[in-house]
């Protein structure tokens, strides 16, 4: 008659629960190997791991290299990490150094305006006397310089010397 291959043979379940039983018993005469306090069993202890420990390194091998190349993974994320940080202030720092390129044209320009000399000709401020002391030792007043838009002093009063304001309201204002 033929065996049915799905089922399970007596003997390899039997042996199977053996092999279990073998395992759990070595498992418990080790754990209680262990807890023992005592020198010779202490003694025994040394002489097994001195025997066991070295033919382990061939099992752990693997293992302490996976955990190298972890290491070296982390450590290159990291490091990779860092590198797009500095690649950004990099790029921050030319855009900076552009900036500063433009206000340092911008200085310089302004710094050659400044040493121009106008003619005397073009000197002349128009201005309204929005308020001045009735008194006549007055010595300043209030007047608005620009246009009405506030192209010359952004529309802001100017404090100027009454004798100059008054002067100028007449016509007979110094150039200059």
């Amino acid at each position: 008659m033929a065996r049915d291959r799905n089922t399970p043979d007596r003997y390899s379940t039997a042996l199977g629960r053996l092999m279990l039983g073998a395992l759990v018993v070595m498992l418990l005469g080790l754990f209680l190997l262990w807890r023992i306090d005592s020198p010779r069993v202490e003694r025994l202890r040394m002489e097994i791991t001195d025997r066991v420990i070295p033919n382990f390194s061939a099992i752990t091998a693997p293992v302490t290299a996976a955990v190298n190349i972890l290491r070296s993974a982390r450590s290159y994320t990291r490091i990779y990490q860092q590198n797009q940080e500095l690649r950004r202030e990099l790029q921050q720092m030319k855009a900076w150094k552009e900036a500063a390129l433009q206000r340092e044209q911008e200085n310089a320009r302004l710094l050659d305006l400044n040493n121009v000399r106008l003619d005397p000709k073009f000197t002349k401020i128009t201005g309204v006397v929005l308020a001045t002391a009735a008194a006549p030792s007055a010595k300043r007043c209030c007047s608005m310089s620009g246009d009405a838009m506030g192209s010359w002093m952004d529309g802001r009063p100017l404090m100027a010397s009454a004798w100059w304001a008054v002067s100028r309201a007449s016509g007979s204002a110094p150039h200059g």
